[in-house]
């Protein structure tokens, strides 16, 4: 389960009592493309998740990249997917946002 808000002190007790995984992802925009890779929707409303609304995603796990850890979310390579990540790395910030750009 992906959260953009906080997660309550029982529903964590119960997600770690029966296994799920549970993150925070304060950025709407980091949520949707999350959504947009792993086919999900996003529910704005407490309503009851009907089966068409959940994603899927073969492996999540975290893997450090040079100081940082990141969560990583692998999709299957046969899967269709829409959005892929590269990753960039330079010798100061100013580089970086010359390659962004």
């Amino acid at each position: 389960m992906v959260a953009g808000e906080g997660i309550g002190d029982m529903a964590k007790h119960f997600m770690n009592k029966y296994g799920i995984l549970c993150m925070k992802i304060s950025s709407k925009y980091q949520l949707r493309r999350l959504c947009r890779a792993t086919g999900a929707r996003p529910l704005v409303k407490l309503e009851p998740v009907h089966p068409e609304d959940m994603g899927f995603c073969k492996r999540v796990f975290l893997r450090e990249l040079g100081l940082d850890k990141v969560t990583v979310f692998e999709q299957d390579p046969k899967d269709d997917s829409q959005i892929a990540t590269i990753i960039l790395r330079g010798s100061t910030t100013s580089v970086l946002n010359d390659v962004e750009r």
